[in-house]
């Protein structure tokens, strides 16, 4: 189960195939007043982002970014976003959005940035500091807080730092992050 709030006060919800809301693989958007399901379109015989989305996000333009395949909506249509071109992997874990509005991808092939003309693309090839990424959040100062297989990870823009073994991060709308940390070593 994936749930959001958007711009304009609209809460959705995104079920994989079982659940409370009776949906078999299914988006639906709830105006405070009446719930509406949403439509997603179908491809080679699949669901266009999916069987099951994993993680949603709203940008600044209050566009809807999914994680599972990747894909955007708008309100009108779809767009679905795959290598090689595009992100590490057409699949992903997580989906963030920073204040910024670049969208941030968590896959098993590592950390992929959107600003809405360019991929970047971040793997342990070129200095990810693990292989598979699990969850993003950003605080105050821009900065990015990763988990990956290797534990808990920042970024700065330009370097990553190493701060933990074994870790599950959250985020809150004062911008405080909340992790649960196995592993930390503090000086």
């Amino acid at each position: 189960l994936a749930m959001l709030v958007d711009d304009d006060g609209v809460l959705w919800i995104a079920n994989g195939q079982s659940g409370s809301l009776k949906m078999s693989y299914g988006l639906a958007r709830f105006d405070g007043k009446n719930w509406t399901r949403v439509k997603i379109p179908e491809y080679s015989g699949n669901y266009f982002i999916g069987g099951e989305i994993r993680s949603m996000a709203v940008d600044n333009e209050n566009v809807k970014w999914f994680a599972s395949y990747i894909a955007s909506f708008d309100g009108s249509s779809w767009k679905k976003f795959e290598e090689p071109d595009g992100p590490a992997s057409r699949y992903a874990q997580s989906v963030t959005v920073d204040a910024r509005g670049r969208k941030w991808f968590c896959s098993t092939k590592g950390v992929s940035c959107y600003d809405g003309k360019t991929w970047t693309n971040y793997t342990a090839e070129n200095g990810l500091p693990g292989t598979q990424a699990g969850h993003a959040a950003f605080d105050l100062d821009g900065i990015g807080w990763f988990t990956l297989d290797t534990g808990l990870h920042s970024f700065d823009g330009r370097a990553w730092t190493s701060w933990a073994e074994s870790v599950r991060i959250n985020g809150d709308a004062n911008g405080d992050g909340w992790v649960s940390i196995c592993s930390l070593t503090v000086d």
